[in-house]
């Protein structure tokens, strides 16, 4: 049966960002997007980083720092604000190679760390789930990186956006989802409580 394109909800990036497969499939099912065809919006989204269903993400990488073999971006966000992001090469233990991604999960950082370049500049804002997971995103599509792990020792303190954070690592180990290992997603914190204790691997 023919079936008019045109008649096709429209999706935000964000939308399929921040949910899993299952979540997205709950979200859209009020517009009339049955599982099957959610599925094929969300895993062609996250596969191929495009969908005819899904706008284009307005963010863009601005710009891409190489030091060896350490990849270096700054992602640019709807409002202005700039993250940093690096890829990081390294050999597991078993000798395999790999790749980490150390991520953002602020903007700015109110801990204040004086050996830290972000620690002075205080925070501006939390960054959204979304906008976590759109750095591994980027770094897929725009990089073209292969990402195996995930570290959040980007800009800010994780925990003290615990929310997204969460959310972002539920995403992360959900197997049809990312599918990472937990064992390959590290939170690196100060140690916020009561949110460190809350927060499990």
């Amino acid at each position: 049966r023919h079936y008019d394109c045109t008649m096709r909800p429209m999706f935000d990036a964000d939308t399929c960002l921040a949910h899993t497969l299952h979540g997205f499939r709950d979200h859209v099912r009020d517009l009339g997007v049955a599982a099957p065809g959610a599925t094929d919006i969300w895993r062609g989204y996250m596969t191929t980083g495009t969908h005819e269903q899904v706008h284009a993400d307005a963010r863009e990488v601005a710009q891409i720092k190489i030091d060896g073999d350490t990849r270096k971006f700054v992602l640019r966000h709807h409002d202005g604000a700039e993250t940093e992001s690096v890829l990081l090469p390294m050999t597991g233990k078993t000798g395999r190679p790999r790749l980490t991604l150390c991520v953002s999960s602020q903007v700015g950082c109110a801990m204040g760390c004086t050996f830290c370049a972000t620690g002075t500049m205080g925070r501006t804002r939390n960054l959204t789930t979304a906008e976590i997971l759109a750095q591994w995103h980027h770094a897929t599509h725009s990089v073209h990186a292969q990402v195996t792990n995930i570290v959040f020792m980007g800009m800010g303190e994780p925990l003290a956006n615990y929310q997204s954070v969460s959310a972002a690592v539920t995403h992360l180990c959900d197997p049809f989802h990312f599918a990472l290992r937990k064992k390959g997603v590290t939170v690196s914190t100060v140690a916020v409580a009561p949110a460190q204790t809350k927060l499990k691997l």
